[in-house]
Order: structure tokens, then sequence, then C-alpha cells
């Protein structure tokens, strides 16, 4: 065991690989924490694969591709299925349900299809939503009537929620993010504190990843992944001799969280994420990762 100085009032929750549980270890900001030395060195890392955590998603635009359905009865069977799940787009949909005070819609058992989507009967119908990979290629559904419109939200950054019933499209939710207003400033720290390289790996559309990426000026993109490519990425990048903290709150993220040798989730992340992740934060802050890396910083020169 080490002792280092805790500058940054923060709590982790910490699993140990010799560790059966999960345990809490709260750092005040004037005393001093033990702490595994094994855990705090691998945050001496040479490469942070970095999914960029978003802000609150909004929706901004409902299309009914069937006229047999409206925006409201839309977003009142995503809403009522979505609340069986931690999804950020979900959460967005039943936000603008609430807030439009939508009546709740009867329905069958929930199923969810990892990294996919959500599906139930609803009045007899089949009831499916989630992303373009899953509708499209998995179920087969064709949305190719509304791919100039579905072009230009891409074009314009926003994320996409595909619906269909009984096999043919039923609507599609555009949904606007914010960035973290501390996400600059936490990548601008962790490259002076060493980090060499900042990988971006979402399942967000290709313009809308590559404008994000750009922004942030982050090294490398990779987009439209599924969970196993998330971790073939994390993989890679450990065959090519780097050290890799993943960073994610995904249901999406739980294979590259294992994969990497760090792995870090939010504290609202999905069960899987938190459940996978070495270290959950207990503030829903970005910033709180290079606060670890800090602590590394500290710890080296401490106990030489």
């Amino acid at each position: 065991m080490s002792l280092f100085p805790a500058s940054v009032s923060t709590a982790l929750a910490v699993l140990g690989e010799d560790v059966g549980v999960a345990g809490v270890v709260s750092v005040q900001p004037s005393g001093y924490c033990s702490f595994p030395l094994e855990l705090a060195e691998s945050f001496g890392i040479e490469a942070t694969l970095l999914e960029v955590e978003r802000n609150v998603l909004q929706v901004t635009d409902i299309c009914p591709l069937d006229p047999e359905i409206n925006e409201e009865q839309a977003a009142a069977m995503v809403a009522s299925l979505g609340e069986h799940t931690s999804h950020p787009i979900a959460w967005a949909v039943m936000r603008l349900a609430r807030q439009r005070r939508l009546a709740h819609v009867p329905h069958e058992e929930v199923s969810f299809i990892v990294g996919h989507g959500v599906e139930a009967l609803v009045n007899g119908s089949s009831i499916r939503f989630g992303s373009r990979h899953f509708l499209e290629d998995d179920e087969q559904i064709s949305f190719a009537n509304a791919r100039e419109m579905i072009e230009a939200f891409a074009a314009e950054g926003k994320s996409l929620l595909y619906m269909a019933a009984d096999g043919h499209p039923l609507a599609v939710f555009a949904l606007r993010d914010r960035l973290r207003s501390e996400t600059p400033y936490t990548l601008v720290v962790l490259r002076e504190l060493g980090i060499e390289r900042i990988v971006m790996v979402t399942g967000d559309h290709r313009v809308s990843a590559q404008a994000l990426a750009s922004e942030l000026g982050i090294d490398n993109v990779f987009f439209e992944q599924h969970p196993e490519e998330k971790a073939r990425v994390v993989a890679a990048l450990k065959q090519d001799g780097r050290r890799v903290a993943y960073i994610g709150d995904g249901v999406n993220d739980g294979p590259a969280l294992i994969e990497a040798d760090v792995g870090v989730s939010m504290p609202r992340a999905a069960d899987i994420a938190r459940a996978t992740a070495d270290i959950v934060l207990v503030k829903d802050r970005l910033a709180s990762v290079a606060t670890m890396t800090l602590f590394r910083a500290t710890l080296v020169p401490f106990c030489s």
C-alpha cells in the first residue's frame, strides 16, 4: 500500500484484480488516502481511448413515416418501452413525453437487444426501435424512402433513432446533444500530463463523429462501431504496445471496458458499463479523469 496527498475532492469505486467485490475509496481535500500502488500505476498510460461523453440529448425532430401514426403517438410508444432501459436516447424521448404529458402506452414484455435496440408487442403489433444497424441490417427493414431526410439530419450532426412496426418503417427521431463544458479542458490536461494519443470510438454516424473529433482535436476517430468492434479497437492499440484506458458509459461499451488496461465509467452509466469498469466515477464530471491521472503524477515522486 502507498499513501499520497489528495488535493481534489472525489470518490472512486475500485475493483482490484485480487479483490472479489467493489469497494469505495473516498478522497477528501485535506486528507490522505490509502490506495493500491498497482492500480494507481495503471494511470501512467501512453494512450487513452476516449468515448467523448455528451451532455443532455434533446429531441429536435420526430418524422412519422406511416400515415397511421403522428409525432405524439410515436414518442409515447418509444417513451413507454424506453423507460425500461438506461440508454440516453431513450431518456431524451422520455423527457419529451413528460414535457408534453403524453399518456403511457400499454405493452407486452420488453426485449432488449444489447447494442442494437428494443422490441415489444403493442396492441398486437411488433414495435422495434434502435440503431440503423438493428433495423436495416439485422431486421431487414428498409428506410430507403427516408434516405434523403436521414442524410440531412446526419449532416447536421444529429443522432438518429429508427422505429418500425411489423417489419415496416414507422418513424425516425433526430436528436441533438451538447458537448460537456469540461471536455476541451479535460483533453488539454490529459495531453499536458503525457497522454500521447486520444481516440474516439462511437456508434454515431460518420459525419457527426468526424465533426466532433475535428472540433476537439482528437487524434483518431472510429465511427459506427458495434460493441465487439470497440473492443477490437482497444485490442489493436494494446497489440501496438500501448497501455490503454477506456472511458465509456453505454451498454455498447462493456466489451471495450473489459479489454482495456483500465476501464472507467461514469456514475450514471448503464449497469453493464459500471459492472465491467475497473473504476466508476462518483461525480458526473469528465474532468475527474484528469484528476485520476494527476494522482499518478503525484504518486510517483511522493513514493520514490
